[in-house]
C-alpha cells in the first residue's frame, strides 16, 4: 500500500468517521506467525495468505478483541484442527501480560527451555473441554508476582507467588475463551491449580492436538499450552 502499510491502516481505522465497527479482512504476501499475530492484535478479523489456494481456507484466521468471524464450530470443520486458535492463543496472552503486568511479551525463544518449575493450570468445561497451563522458571514466576502485586522481588513468598500465577493463568483462559464467537457463556473455567517443581507427569486423555504458544517474559521462556476435548 502507498504511504502506509495495512497494519499502520488497520490500527488508524477506528479514529475514522463510522468506519470504527467495520469489518477488516487482510489479504497478503507476508506469511509469518509474527505478522499474523501483529493483525489480529491490530483488530483484524480475518487473514488470508497470498497466493491462494482453495484447499487453504484454514489460513484464514478469525480475531480481534471485539468480534470474531467465525463460530468455534466453524473453524474446527473448516481447518480440519483447532491449529488456527494458536494466533488467538497468544493474543490472549500478550493482552493479560500488557493489562495485569504493563509488560510486552517477546519471543519465541530461542533456545531449548529447561528448569520450567512451576506450572498453573486452568480446566474449561462445557461448549469447550480442555486444560489450559502456563509454565515458567520459578524466578520468572516471581519477577510475574513482584510486577501484578506491587511487592519488591525479595518479599515474594510462596503462596502469593501461587496465587498470582494462578490468576494469571485464570485470565488468560478467560480472555481465549471470550475470543471465540458464541463460547464466552457457553464455557466455564476451574480454580486454577498452581505446581511447584518439575517432578511429575501430566497424562491428558484430550483427544485433539495440543496447541503451545512459546514466548519469553523478561527474556525468560513461557510456554502457553492447550489441551482440547473434542
Amino acid at each position: 500500500m502507498p504511504v502506509r502499510n495495512g497494519l499502520e491502516f488497520i490500527k488508524q481505522l477506528p479514529e475514522v468517521a463510522n468506519a470504527k465497527d467495520m469489518p477488516v479482512v487482510m489479504i497478503t504476501t507476508e506469511g509469518s506467525e509474527a505478522h499474523l499475530v501483529q493483525a489480529v492484535s491490530g483488530g483484524a478479523r480475518g487473514y488470508i495468505r497470498k497466493p491462494f489456494a482453495g484447499s487453504r481456507e484454514g489460513t484464514r484466521c478469525p480475531g480481534s478483541g471485539r468480534q470474531i468471524m467465525k463460530s468455534a464450530t466453524e473453524m474446527h470443520t473448516t481447518s480440519g484442527s483447532h491449529a488456527s486458535w494458536i494466533p488467538l492463543l497468544e493474543v490472549a496472552t500478550r493482552e493479560v501480560f500488557e493489562l495485569m503486568l504493563d509488560c510486552k511479551l517477546t519471543g519465541p525463544p530461542t533456545t531449548e527451555e529447561t528448569d520450567m518449575d512451576v506450572t498453573a493450570m486452568v480446566g474449561l468445561a462445557g461448549q469447550l473441554c480442555g486444560v489450559l497451563s502456563v509454565r515458567c522458571e520459578g524466578r520468572a514466576a516471581a519477577l510475574m508476582t513482584s510486577k501484578m502485586l506491587g511487592v519488591e522481588l525479595h518479599k515474594v513468598v510462596s503462596e502469593e507467588l501461587s496465587d498470582a500465577l494462578g490468576e494469571i493463568c485464570n485470565m488468560v483462559a478467560g480472555n481465549f475463551k471470550n475470543k471465540i464467537s458464541g463460547l464466552s457463556e457457553g464455557c466455564m473455567l476451574s480454580p486454577p491449580t498452581v505446581i511447584t517443581g518439575n517432578d511429575y507427569t501430566l497424562y491428558s486423555q484430550a483427544d485433539s492436538p495440543g496447541l503451545e504458544v512459546r514466548l519469553l517474559f523478561e527474556d525468560m521462556p513461557m510456554i502457553v499450552s492447550l489441551q482440547i476435548q473434542s
